[in-house]
């Protein structure tokens, strides 16, 4: 069901009570939002510019380049127009680069980073994206995916898109990789939707986040929500957070969203996150909260800021619950700035290990 028909739908579960004169407007609105739609298509489709290319090495002390290294983290990201950076106008400014100089920085070891994602792309394109990244690292150790914005912009079928966001992830932990899933952003942040578009969609876009969530940590993944986190920001300051098309983020856009991801990223990878992010970056743990199930956590991370959610390997055999821990929003890594100081070298890569793909996913953690 796409959005338009999503409008109609609940236009007639109101007409009753509505009356007559309402079911009027209706037909009205239908037309209107048949047009807003088009225009978030359109939107969705914007790429301002050719996204910078930033693959490449990332060295610990903050050092680009393209020569070979030995034993780097092998960085892998997938996904629509966000994970390729469209709106940043340089490469150190894109969400893949400033997550890699960062798990670079703080765990002393060097970050190979190969973006294989596609401007527009729904979920459904992620197959030819999961050949394109295991043909360049046959076992990554961590792959981020940024999806979902396509799939409610475009009318995708969200079922069929949920069917392969599934196998993607069953298929990348087979691999071998940690997979972080930045859910589907929250549209409620696109001042220039018109109303009463933008709700629906808003409403629409948390709850397939929520869907997402579910369908993620049950293959063994696990999700990151950008949403709450992300949405005030930009609707305080929407010209210094989005890139001029107003769909895209801007460079400062990105740097918002790197802050969310990175203590995910590290903790995925079994990487401490230093005393000082802790204290002062983006991912300090403020507040624990109780268990919950599974889709309780799901709905929960949709609509608070940077929650993750993510399999709980310590909890009872058989316990589907969620463990939720919120999340301070503040400064963290800034590509103009320094690199952060070097830690100790890095430890040796573990020896190639079984494929993590039967993880017990009964029950999770979600931490904001």
């Amino acid at each position: 069901m796409n959005v338009l028909d999503a409008v109609r739908r609940e236009a007639a579960r109101h007409a009753p009570t509505a009356g007559l004169a309402a079911a009027g407007l209706t037909a009205v609105a239908a037309g209107t939002l048949g047009y807003e739609l088009w225009q978030a298509s359109r939107l969705s489709d914007g790429t301002p510019g050719n996204a910078p290319d930033e693959n490449g090495i990332y060295a610990p002390d903050g050092e680009h380049h393209r020569q070979e290294v030995e034993a780097p983290w092998e960085f892998l990201v997938m996904g629509d127009s966000v994970a390729n950076g469209v709106g940043a106008q340089r490469p150190a400014q894109t969400i893949g680069a400033r997550c890699a100089r960062r798990i670079a920085a703080l765990s002393g070891r060097p970050v190979y980073l190969e973006t294989v994602a596609v401007n527009s792309v729904t979920s459904l394109g992620l197959d030819e994206q999961v050949k394109r990244g295991l043909r360049k690292f046959p076992h990554p150790d961590l792959v981020l995916l940024s999806i979902g914005g396509n799939d409610i912009a475009r009318g995708a079928d969200l079922g069929e898109c949920l069917v392969v966001l599934e196998r993607t992830i069953r298929r990348l932990r087979a691999a071998g990789a940690e997979v972080v899933v930045a859910t589907c952003p929250d549209f409620g942040m696109i001042a220039s939707l018109g109303q009463p578009l933008r709700w629906l969609m808003q409403r629409r876009s948390r709850r397939y986040a929520a869907r997402q969530t579910v369908a993620v940590v049950q293959q063994g993944g696990r999700t990151v929500s950008l949403g709450s986190l992300t949405t005030q920001a930009f609707l305080d300051d929407p010209d210094a957070m989005f890139h001029t098309d107003r769909f895209h983020p801007s460079a400062k856009g990105y740097k918002r969203a790197a802050q969310v991801l990175v203590p995910s990223l590290l903790d995925a990878l079994g990487l401490p996150v230093p005393e000082s992010d802790a204290q002062h970056a983006a991912g300090a743990v403020v507040e624990h909260g109780r268990a919950h199930t599974l889709e309780q956590a799901a709905a929960q991370a949709a609509s608070h800021e940077g929650t993750e959610v993510r399999p709980d390997q310590d909890a009872a055999p058989g316990r589907l619950r969620a463990l939720v821990q919120r999340r301070r929003r503040d400064a963290g890594d800034d590509a103009d700035a320094a690199a952060p100081p070097q830690h100790a070298p890095y430890p040796a890569p573990a020896p190639d290990a079984a494929p993590r793909d039967d993880a017990d996913v009964s029950h999770i953690t979600a931490h904001p």
